[in-house]
């Protein structure tokens, strides 16, 4: 019973290791395309857009949903299944890392 327990565990343990690295990839690629897409309409790819790509999926999302798209910290929370002092916390954390990230690029 041990050994089945040890070897069940073990490989969830590799699963979620493959599904971390695989969602990784997908990240990678759909910021590749994004970057493409834009540069074949001569739009530019700015610093503030690269910095967006390199925040976590939470803080990413929380602050385009509360600044481009102008929800509240409630719909938002409503959205993700979060209360809404995490989305505040998340959007502020979030803004704080782009605003340094910029001013160390400039």
């Amino acid at each position: 019973m041990i050994t089945i327990g040890t070897r069940i565990y073990l490989d969830q343990v590799r699963r979620k290791k493959r599904e971390r690295k695989w969602f990784l990839q997908e990240r990678e690629q759909g910021i590749r395309k994004m970057r493409w897409q834009m540069q074949n309409r001569n739009e530019k790819w700015s610093d503030l857009l690269d910095s967006l790509s390199r925040l976590s999926d939470d803080h990413r999302i929380a602050i385009l949903l509360k600044h481009y798209y102008g929800y509240s910290y409630e719909e938002i929370g409503e959205m993700l299944g979060v209360p809404a002092g995490t989305v505040k916390s998340r959007t502020s954390y979030g803004i704080k890392i782009l605003r340094e990230e910029m001013i160390r690029n400039v």
